[in-house]
């Protein structure tokens, strides 16, 4: 893998990895009080399945980390393999608000409406290892 830079803008809420002057893979973020929400997650088709998108992803993570956020995202289905490698849990089996010995509050859910159909097997959550709760809004 030949040298490569990460660019943040936190202003416009995007990070960019690129290599010289192509751009390889990309993500789009909301950064707010409890959490980062990633709303766009892509790595360019050639670039697949050469960990571009896992070093891209482990640099949000490594964010979330210092600023003692979770992040949450909403993959699509051919996705879900990679979110699951790179250490994300379904937000699903946070349900009675504790998964591996962390408090998870989740919040803006409708009441009239049961869990399981605000919350589906796409959802998913990474929390900070060093977080013991965390408040998650979607």
């Amino acid at each position: 893998m030949k040298g490569f830079e990460i660019r943040l803008d936190m202003k416009k809420a995007s990070v960019v990895l690129v290599r010289g002057d192509k751009s390889i893979a990309f993500a789009n973020f909301l950064f707010d009080k409890s959490q980062i929400t990633i709303t766009d997650f892509d790595v360019y088709r050639y670039y697949r399945k050469k960990g571009y998108g896992t070093i891209l992803m482990y640099f949000l993570m490594g964010l979330a980390r210092a600023k003692r956020k979770a992040i949450y995202l909403y993959s699509v289905p051919q996705s879900v393999h990679f979110y699951e490698k790179v250490g994300f849990d379904f937000l699903k089996d946070y349900k009675y608000g504790k998964h591996n010995g962390k408090k998870v509050i989740i919040k803006n859910l409708n009441p009239s409406l049961k869990f399981d159909e605000q919350v589906d097997a796409t959802d998913f959550i990474w929390i900070p290892p060093e977080m013991k709760q965390v408040s998650i809004y979607i």
